[in-house]
C-alpha cells in the first residue's frame, strides 16, 4: 500500500481480519480528496475480506474486496464539500 500522510494502515484495513489490501491508486485518490477538502475525512470501511463483506451485507462483487472502495462518514456542510470535491476531481 502506498504511504499516505492522512490515513493510517488501521483505518484502511479490514474491520474483521485487520488485513489491508487497498490499492495504491485508490489511496492516492483518497489522499487527493483529503488534500482538496482541507479537513479530516472519517472512514467507516475500506478494504473488506470476504467474510466481513458478507457480514455487513456487501455486494458479492464489492470493490471493497479488491481494495478499490471506501465508505466515508460525513453529513451536513462537510458532507456536501466532500461530494463537491469528489465531483470536481472527477471521481
Amino acid at each position: 500500500m502506498l504511504a499516505c500522510k492522512n490515513f493510517t494502515e488501521k483505518e484502511l484495513a479490514c474491520n474483521h481480519c485487520g488485513e489491508n489490501k487497498c490499492q495504491d491508486g485508490m489511496v492516492f485518490l483518497l489522499q487527493k480528496l483529503r488534500d482538496d477538502v482541507g479537513f479530516p475525512i472519517r472512514l467507516s470501511s475500506a478494504y473488506r475480506c470476504e467474510s466481513w463483506n458478507k457480514e455487513v451485507g456487501g455486494h458479492p462483487n464489492s470493490a471493497h474486496k479488491e481494495g478499490l472502495a471506501v465508505d466515508v462518514l460525513c453529513r451536513g456542510e462537510k458532507g456536501l464539500q466532500i461530494v463537491e470535491s469528489a465531483i470536481k476531481l472527477g471521481f
